[in-house]
């Protein structure tokens, strides 16, 4: 038995010390189908549509939900109508998450009366832009003309 467990010790103790078929040399080998360690991407992988560098790095592109670059916004898709187009810009106008106003016929400032930076009529903040419970309150959470921000409490001191 003493002998078996010396034979085994020996040719693992061997084994350790020969030069395996590694060509790699330590490195990951981009291109090859396989996310090996240091890369964030494979182009042999055919998941990633083109934003897969040569070196194996994600690229930056709009709709990945990460701001990059000389994008705007980046909400995760490319869908346009949801404050955030299809290039990664802010979109003007109701549904982008900021009162914004435009001029009217006589050259008097009209805000919208909330923004929710959607284009529902299932909350309290219309598709319009305007409230549909009828009043504004501080402390809904929802940003409404004439507030500057709206934390969702009435709480002094917290940063609204």
């Amino acid at each position: 038995m003493f002998s078996k467990i010396l034979a085994a010790s020996f040719a693992l103790l061997f084994l350790s010390f020969t030069p395996s078929c590694d060509d790699d040399n330590g490195k990951s080998l981009c291109g090859n189908g396989v996310l090996d360690p240091g890369e964030t991407c494979d182009p042999a992988m055919d998941l990633y549509s083109g934003v897969c560098s040569d070196k194996c790095v994600l690229t930056q592109f709009c709709g990945n939900g990460v701001v990059e670059g000389s994008e705007e916004c980046d909400d995760g898709n490319v869908g346009n109508g949801d404050g955030c187009t299809r290039e990664c810009r802010i979109e003007t106008g109701c549904g982008n998450g900021f009162i914004d106003f435009t001029i009217d016929e006589n050259g008097r400032l009209v805000y919208e009366e909330c923004d929710d930076n959607n284009l529902s009529d299932s909350d309290s903040c219309s598709s319009t832009c305007t409230l549909l419970s009828g009043t504004q309150t501080c402390g809904n959470g929802l940003l409404e003309f004439p507030e500057d921000c709206d934390d969702g409490n009435t709480t002094d001191g917290d940063g609204c």
